[in-house]
């Protein structure tokens, strides 16, 4: 038995096994991490089911794990950002083109939710003036000012 426990752990962990990542928090003013991850998304989405404690499945909370999957699929590692104004922008990165801010929530139609949505990215604006400003929701696709609304399927 002794011996069966001693085995060596794979120096690579494969990605199946891998079942939760934390992205880093981002400064706004310094645009470096603080080190301080508070944020965790699944990988399988699988398990936001089977370990909810209840029968309230957010689909909400889904769909932000779904763009973070997505980002991290193309290659992008992203991070979130809370702004002076302690709003909070889901995920940022940067490439080639510069910095990009996205945010996700099912629907834009509550305009109390399209308020909160735009809000944030309208404080990171103040802040950085040249960035690439996303909504990622369930069906929404339009415009609004230097803010684009684009669908998950998208």
């Amino acid at each position: 038995m002794a011996e069966a426990l001693s085995c060596e752990l794979p120096s690579v962990v494969p990605r199946e096994v891998t079942v939760l990542r934390m992205p880093g928090k981002v400064s706004v003013l310094t645009a470096a991490s603080s080190g301080k991850p508070n944020k965790i998304y699944a990988i399988d989405t699988g398990n936001c089911n089977a370990m909810s404690l209840g029968h309230n499945h957010d689909a909400g909370a889904r769909l932000v794990n779904a763009v973070y999957n997505t980002l991290r699929s193309r290659g992008i590692n992203p991070d979130y950002v809370v702004a002076t104004q302690k709003t909070e922008v889901d995920f940022v990165y940067r490439d080639d083109h510069g910095w990009h801010f996205v945010q996700s929530c099912l629907s834009l139609s509550p305009p109390e939710t399209a308020a909160r949505e735009l809000r944030s990215l309208n404080d990171i604006m103040e802040l950085h003036k040249d960035v690439a400003r996303l909504i990622v929701t369930l069906n929404d696709d339009f415009f609004k000012g230097a803010v684009r609304a684009i669908p998950l399927w998208y």
